[in-house]
C-alpha cells in the first residue's frame, strides 16, 4: 500500500515528458535529497547522504512541471511512495517512485512568480463564490492546463500552436 509522502530536494535531471496513446501526458525527473548535520569540531554543515527518487506526475501537473521546473532546482514533492524490489542480471534491485500530487519550488532558496493557468481567477479573501469582484477576470474559451483549445505542447513543454509532438522516451 503506497504511503503519502513529502520531499524536499534538488531536481537532479531536466523533466522528460511522456504523452501516452489516450492523450494522457506525463512528466517525470530524479529528485536528490541529502540529510546534513553540523560539525561542531569544523564549524560547518556536512552531507551525510543522499536518496534518490523518480518523480512522475501526469496530466496538468505535468504540463506545469515541464514548463517550470529544471534541473539544480530546490522542489518541494508531495505524493505517494512506491518501492519496488525486483531481481536483475547483477542481482536484487530497488526502485523508489513518488506518484506526485504536488509539485512547487523550495521557496527558502530563491523567489518564484506563479502564474494561474486555466479555470476561474482567484477570489479576494472572504469574497462569495461566483463574486464578480474576483482578482482576475474569467477566462474566455476552453483552457486545458492554461492552453486554449488549438495550442498544443512542444517536447520542451512549451506552448505552441500546432499538435503535440510525441515523445521519443517512454515511461516504464
Amino acid at each position: 500500500m503506497p504511503e503519502h509522502i513529502t520531499l524536499r530536494g534538488f531536481v537532479g535531471k531536466d523533466p522528460e515528458s511522456h504523452l501516452f496513446d489516450d492523450g494522457t501526458v506525463a512528466a517525470r525527473f530524479r529528485l536528490a535529497t541529502t540529510t546534513r548535520r553540523f560539525d561542531a569540531d569544523k564549524n560547518t554543515w556536512v552531507d551525510i547522504s543522499t536518496n534518490w527518487y523518480s518523480v512522475r506526475c501526469f496530466r496538468g501537473l505535468a504540463m506545469h512541471v515541464m514548463t517550470s521546473v529544471r534541473c539544480g532546482q530546490p522542489v518541494i514533492v508531495t505524493g505517494k511512495l512506491q518501492i519496488q524490489e525486483w531481481m536483475s542480471d547483477n542481482g536484487p534491485r530497488t526502485t523508489v517512485q513518488v506518484d506526485a500530487t504536488a509539485i512547487g519550488h523550495d521557496l527558502n532558496f530563491g523567489t518564484a512568480n506563479f502564474s494561474r493557468t486555466g479555470g476561474q481567477g482567484q477570489r479576494p479573501l472572504n469574497a462569495p463564490s461566483g463574486s464578480e469582484d474576483s482578482a482576475e477576470p474569467a477566462e474566455s474559451g476552453n483552457k486545458i492546463g492554461g492552453l486554449q483549445d488549438h495550442e498544443r505542447l512542444d517536447e520542451h513543454g512549451h506552448g505552441r500552436s500546432s499538435h503535440l509532438i510525441p515523445m521519443t522516451r517512454s515511461l516504464p
